[in-house]
C-alpha cells in the first residue's frame, strides 16, 4: 500500500529510466519535500528524493516489487511484503528485505504520516493490509507502529483473529527476526463492515501519537507513546511495509486519499482575536511568510478567552483572513484535544463573518492544505474553498469535517453568501484537481452549497447538503446542493452524500463555458454519481443541462433521452434507464428496466426507492438500494433485472440511474410505482384520549377504528382487546373504569393484518354532593372579641368514594355582622363541590346603667333661682366592650308630701309657700337641661307642702343604638332642716 505513495511523484523522478521500468508514462508531476529520501531495498526501485504525495483511487496489481497505477476492476494484487512467508492466488513470494524505506534528512523536527483508505476491511479471505512504520534501523531496540490486519501477522497474543479484524499497535523490537518483538501499546478493534478508516501517526520531539477512526461511528482511539531521549540525533528511519491481496473473487482496494507530510513546528491559535498575536491571523500570516515548509495551526485557546461561550470558541474576522497557501493544514480538532468536547454537536471552533462588511471566509490557494472540523457562517461571501488566486492549479487540498453555514448545532441557519467553492484558472486546461470535500454539513446558505468551476478529479463524499446535522430535517440552501460549472471540470466523484431541501437541483452540471462563452462540448465528462441520497429539492435531483450556454432550456428540465445516446454535453448527457416493473415477490422485491445508450457496452445501472414521485415527473434518489450491471447489444438497447432483498413499500416508488465505464452518470430515471401482492392494511385505532367517569365510576366509551383502511380497498375486520374483554367493529362501546387502559386494535383484510394501540384514561371529573347545609345563623353579640356559634355541619357523598370529610372555613368566635361560612367536600381526584351559609350576629341588648348620681342632690335655699346640677351616670355593654354614651333626656318634678313634722315658720323664703315656676324670673322653665349630663333646676317649692323632688331622666346607648334608661333625684325641701327621706 505504501508503495502507491509514490503513484503522482514518479514521473518526475523516474523520466530517465521509463524503458527500464516500463511503467513511468503512468504517473504525473510530483511535489518533492527536501526533508525525506526514499531509498530502495530488495528489488529495482528508483531513488527518489522528498515525499509530499497524495493520490486517489489507486492501487497496485499483480507485480511483485514492482509500483503499477491502473484503473479497476482488479483480480488480486499484492505490495511490499517484508519478511512474511505469504502464498496467495496465483503468486507466492516469500523473504523479501523491506519494500520502502523514508530516510529523514533532517532529525528531530516534528512530522505527520496521515493515511486513509475506503473498504478497507474485511477481504473475503480474511486477509488485509498492513501499514508499518519503524523509528530506526530495525535492530533491536528499534519502535515501530503497525496499522491494519493480517492473520499471519506477528500480532500480539489474544489479537482478534478473523476478516475485520483491525489492530493499532506499537512494537520494540528484541531481537533480528520478524517476530522478534515486544508490543508496547495496543487497541484492538473486532469490525466486519466495509467502510472508510482514518489514520495518523505524528511525532512531536520524543512524543509519539497514534490514532485511527472509523467515519461511520465516530471512533477516535489511540495513544501516546514516549520514544525518549534515545533516539535523538539519530536519522528516523520509517520502513513502510505494506500487504494488500485479494482473491480472484473480485474483490478490490479504493484507498480514496493517502499522505506523508514533513512539517515544521505546529502554529498555535491561542485568542479569538482578530489579529495580534495567538490570533489566526497571525497564524495565517506566518504560515505563508516561508512555503519552504508545510505548517499546521493548531487551536488551543482556555476556556477564559471572552470568545468562548461555554461550547464554542468564536473568531469574528473585522476584514478578509488571509488566504490558506502551501502545504498548511488549519486543525479545528486540535481544540477539542486541549480543551475537551465542549461542543457535543459539532466542531469547537467558529468563525463568524458578521462583523465582516464584505468578502469571503478562510479560503485556500495552493497545494495540500486541509481545512479540518471548523465551523464557518455569516460570512457575506463564499465561506470556504479553493480557489485560484494564488494558485491557478490548487491541488490536493482538502475541506473536511466543517459546518459551513449553520450555527454549531448544525441545526440552525446562519448564512453565509454561498457555501464551497473549488475553482481553477478558468481553463479545461488549467484544473484544480484532487480536491477532497468530505465529511461536512453545508446547509442554510443563501446560493449553492457547493459548487466548482475548472475543477477535475474531486471528491465530494459524504457531505450533507441541505440538511441538518442529522441528515434527517431540512436546512436548505438557496441554490442548488452541487453545480458544476465553467470548463472543464471532469471526473469528479460524489458519492455517500445526503443532498436535499436546496433550493436549486440536488445536483447541476451546466454547460461547458469559459469566461462567459461556450467553450467546448464535452468538458464536464466522468463526474460520477452514486450512492447518495438525493431528494425534496426545488429543481431535478440531477440536472444534466445540454449546451450550449447560456442554456436554452428551460431550468430544472429534465434532459429527454435520445436513441444510441450520441449527443454531447455534460456526463454525455448519458440516457437514464426506463423502469418497466418494480413488484412485490414474496419477501423481496423485483425491478426491471431497459437502458438505451452506445451499443456494445457496458453500464452501471442504480437503483433508488423513494416515498413519492418528483413533480417534474421524474425521479428522486432518496434512498439507495443497490446497482447492477447491462450491456447494451448492437441495437442499443440493454435490459436488466435487480432483486432486492426485502419487500419495498407498496405504492412506493423505484427510480435509476445509469453510469457507464468512464463515470458518466445521468438524469434520474421517471418512476414506477412499487406493486404486486397483497397490500396489507393500514390500522388505526384513534388519537389517545382522556374521559370522565359516569355513574358507577366507569365510562361508557365508544372505541374509533374508523381510520383504519386497506390500501387495495378491501374490507377489513376489526378486533379489540382490553380491560373489558375483546369486542369487534369499527366503533363499539365499551365500559372501562377508572385508570389509562392501552386498548389493541387489529385490522384484517383476509390476507395480511396491521395492528395499534391507543391509550385511553378515565378519570373521575363528578364532585361530591353535599346534603345538610343549614340556613341562616342570627346569634346575640355576647363580647367585644366574638361571639361562638354552634354551626351544624353538612355530609358529603361522592359517587367513587362513597362519604368524604366536609371542612369549613367557619371561624371560631364570630364578629358583629354577617359572615358567610362556606362547607367544601373534596374527592380523591381533587374534585371539590362547596356550599354557603351565614351567620349574623346581632346587638339588640341595651347598655346596663350601673349608677345615676345627682351633684348636688339637694337645692337650698329654695330662692326661685335655677341652680347647676351634674349627672354622673356609669354604664356598660356586653357587645361595645366599653362604657356605653349617657344623656340627660328629661326632667320632670312632684311635690313631696308634707310630714308632721314640718313647719311653716322654718323658712327662710318668704315666698317659700309660693308653688309657681316663674314667681321671680319673668315666666322661665323651672329646669333647663345644658349639656348632656348638666341641668339647671330651679330651688322652689311650695310653702304648704313637704318640699319638691326633681327626677332627671338619663338615657345610655351603645354603638347598636340600643338604649336604657335612669333617673336620678334632686330635692328642694321643705326647710333647711329637712334632707331626702
Amino acid at each position: 500500500m505504501f508503495a502507491t505513495l509514490l503513484v503522482p511523484l514518479l514521473a518526475a523522478m523516474l523520466a530517465g529510466r521509463a524503458s527500464a521500468q516500463g511503467f513511468a508514462e503512468e504517473f504525473s508531476s510530483a511535489t518533492l519535500d527536501p526533508a525525506w529520501q526514499v531509498v530502495e531495498y530488495g528489488g529495482p526501485f528508483p531513488r527518489v528524493h522528498g515525499l509530499t504525495a497524495a493520490a486517489n483511487r489507486f492501487s497496485l496489481t499483480d507485480n511483485p516489487g514492482h509500483l503499477r497505477y491502473l484503473v479497476e476492476p482488479m483480480t488480486h494484487h499484492d505490495g511490499f511484503v517484508n519478511g512474511f512467508q505469504t502464498t496467495f492466488g496465483e503468486h507466492s513470494c516469500c523473504n523479501h528485505d523491506p519494500g520502502l524505506e523514508l530516510r529523514r534528512v533532517v532529525s528531530g523536527e516534528n512530522w505527520r504520516f496521515e493515511a486513509k483508505a475506503s473498504y478497507f476491511m474485511p477481504f473475503s479471505n480474511g486477509r488485509g493490509l498492513i501499514i508499518r512504520i519503524y523509528f530506526g534501523d530495525g535492530s533491536p531496540g528499534t519502535v515501530y507502529a503497525q496499522f491494519g490486519r493480517h492473520r499471519d501477522g506477528p500480532f500480539p497474543p489474544g489479537t482478534p483473529e478473523g476478516p475485520g479484524a483491525i489492530a493499532l499497535l506499537l512494537f520494540e523490537k528484541t531481537g533480528p527476526r520478524a517476530n522478534d518483538h515486544v508490543a508496547l501499546e495496543q487497541v484492538l478493534v473486532d469490525r466486519n463492515a466495509a467502510e472508510t478508516y482514518f489514520f495518523r501517526l505524528e511525532r512531536s520531539g520524543g512524543l509519539l501519537e497514534a490514532s485511527w477512526s472509523f467515519d461511520g461511528t465516530t471512533w477516535n482511539l489511540g495513544y501516546s507513546h514516549d520514544l525518549g531521549s534515545s533516539i535523538a540525533g539519530v536519522d528516523q528511519h520509517l520502513v513502510l511495509a505494506g500487504q494488500s491481496w485479494f482473491t480472484p473473487a473480485g474483490s478490490f482496494a479504493d484507498y480514496d486519499y493517502l499522505r506523508l507530510t514533513a512539517t515544521s513546528a505546529a502554529t498555535v491559535v491561542t485568542n479569538t482575536n482578530d489579529s495580534g498575536p495567538g490570533s489566526l491571523r497571525q497564524a495565517l500570516l506566518d504560515a505563508n511568510a516561508d512555503l519552504s515548509t508545510p505548517d499546521v495551526i493548531t487551536f488551543n485557546i482556555p476556556t477564559s478567552d471572552p470568545g468562548f461561550d461555554g461550547t464554542t470558541f468564536t473568531i469574528q474576522p473585522l476584514s478578509e483572513l488571509p488566504v490558506v497557501r502551501q502545504s498548511t493544514v488549519v486543525d479545528g480538532t486540535s481544540q477539542t484535544a486541549f480543551t475537551g468536547d465542549t461542543n457535543p454537536f459539532g466542531p469547537e471552533i467558529v468563525l463568524n463573518g458578521d462583523l465582516q462588511p464584505s468578502g469571503n471566509g478562510l479560503l485556500i490557494s495552493g497545494d495540500g492544505n486541509r481545512i479540518e472540523s471548523l465551523v464557518l457562517n455569516g460570512f457575506p461571501g463564499l465561506a470556504t474553498g479553493v480557489v485560484r488566486n494564488v494558485d491557478p492549479v490548487s491541488t490536493d487540498n482538502a475541506i473536511v469535517g466543517c459546518y459551513v453555514g449553520t450555527d454549531a448545532t448544525g441545526t440552525v441557519a446562519v448564512a453565509n453568501g454561498s457555501g464551497v467553492f473549488i475553482g481553477g484558472f478558468g481553463s479545461a486546461f488549467a484544473q484544480a484537481q484532487r480536491n477532497r470535500v468530505e465529511g461536512n454539513l453545508i446547509s442554510g446558505n443563501l446560493g449553492d452549497a457547493f459548487s466548482t468551476c475548472d475543477a477535475a478529479d474531486g471528491l465530494i463524499l459524504n457531505n450533507r447538503i441541505g440538511t441538518d446535522r442529522t441528515g434527517t430535517l431540512p436546512l436548505g440552501n438557496g441554490g442548488h446542493g452541487i453545480a458544476f460549472v465553467c470548463a472543464g471540470s471532469p471526473r469528479n466523484r460524489v458519492e455517500g452524500n445526503v443532498i436535499a431541501w436546496n433550493g436549486g437541483d440536488g445536483i447541476s452540471d451546466q454547460p461547458d463555458y469559459r469566461f462567459g462563452v461556450a467553450f467546448t462540448a464535452g468538458g464536464h465528462q466522468g463526474n460520477l454519481i452514486r450512492g447518495n441520497s438525493i431528494h425534496s429539492n426545488g429543481g431535478l435531483a440531477i440536472d444534466l443541462i445540454p449546451p450550449p450556454f447560456p442554456p436554452t432550456d428551460a431550468p430544472s428540465t429534465p434532459t429527454p433521452n435520445d436513441p444510441c445516446d450520441g449527443d454531447a454535453g455534460g456526463n454525455l448527457l448519458q440516457n437514464f434507464p426506463d423502469l418497466t416493473r418494480a413488484e412485490i415477490a414474496g419477501g423481496s422485491t423485483v425491478i426491471e428496466g431497459v437502458l438505451d445508450s452506445a451499443p456494445g457496452a457496458t453500464y452501471t445501472v442504480e437503483l433508488f426507492a423513494n416515498a413519492a414521485a418528483d413533480p417534474s415527473g421524474f425521479g428522486e434518489a432518496e434512498t439507495p438500494l443497490g446497482t447492477v450491471t447491462v450491456t447494451t447489444g448492437a441495437s442499443c438497447l440493454g435490459s436488466f433485472s435487480f432483486v432486492h432483498p426485502a419487500p419495498l413499500a407498496a405504492g412506493s416508488f423505484v427510480t435509476a440511474t445509469a453510469t457507464d465505464a468512464a463515470g458518466n452518470t445521468s438524469e434520474l430515471s421517471p418512476p414506477v410505482q412499487v406493486a404486486g401482492g397483497n397490500r396489507p392494511p393500514v390500522a388505526d385505532a384513534g388519537a389517545d384520549r382522556t374521559v370522565a367517569a359516569g355513574a358507577g365510576c366507569q365510562a361508557a366509551v365508544t372505541l374509533d377504528g374508523s381510520g383504519s383502511s386497506d390500501p387495495d380497498g378491501d374490507p377489513l375486520s376489526f378486533a379489540w382487546s382490553g380491560p373489558f374483554g375483546s369486542a369487534g367493529g369499527a366503533t363499539p362501546t365499551v365500559a372501562l373504569p377508572l385508570g389509562s387502559h392501552a386498548i389493541r386494535l387489529e385490522v384484517s383484510d383476509g390476507q395480511a393484518s396491521a395492528s395499534d394501540e391507543v391509550v385511553i384514561t378515565v378519570v373521575d371529573r363528578t364532585a361530591p354532593v353535599l346534603s345538610g347545609v343549614p340556613g341562616p345563623i342570627v346569634a346575640e353579640c355576647a363580647a367585644p372579641g366574638g361571639t361562638a356559634v354552634a354551626v351544624p355541619a353538612p355530609s358529603a357523598t361522592d359517587d367513587c368514594d362513597g362519604a368524604v370529610a366536609v371542612s369549613s372555613d367557619a371561624p371560631a368566635l364570630f364578629p358583629l355582622g354577617s359572615t358567610t361560612v362556606t362547607f367544601t367536600a373534596a374527592d380523591g381526584a381533587g374534585n371539590a363541590a362547596s356550599a354557603a351559609t351565614t351567620v349574623s350576629v346581632v346587638d339588640t341588648t341595651p347598655p346596663a346603667i350601673a349608677t345615676v348620681v345627682a351633684d348636688p342632690p339637694l337645692l337650698w335655699p329654695p330662692n326661685h333661682k335655677l341652680r347647676p346640677v351634674s349627672l354622673i351616670a356609669v354604664a356598660t355593654d356586653a357587645c361595645d366592650g366599653g362604657d356605653a354614651s349617657c344623656r340627660v333626656v328629661g326632667v320632670s318634678s312632684f311635690e313631696l308630701p308634707r310630714r308632721d313634722d314640718d313647719s311653716d315658720s322654718d323658712s327662710d323664703d318668704s315666698d317659700s309657700d309660693s308653688d309657681s315656676d316663674d314667681s321671680d324670673d319673668g315666666g322661665r322653665p323651672d329646669w333647663v337641661i345644658t349639656g348632656p349630663l348638666t341641668v339647671d333646676l330651679r330651688a322652689e317649692r311650695a310653702g304648704n307642702g313637704g318640699g319638691r323632688r326633681y327626677l332627671i331622666e338619663v338615657a345610655c346607648t351603645d354603638a347598636a343604638g340600643n338604649s336604657a334608661t335612669a333617673e336620678a333625684a334632686v330635692d328642694v325641701p321643705h326647710d333647711r332642716g329637712r334632707g331626702r327621706k
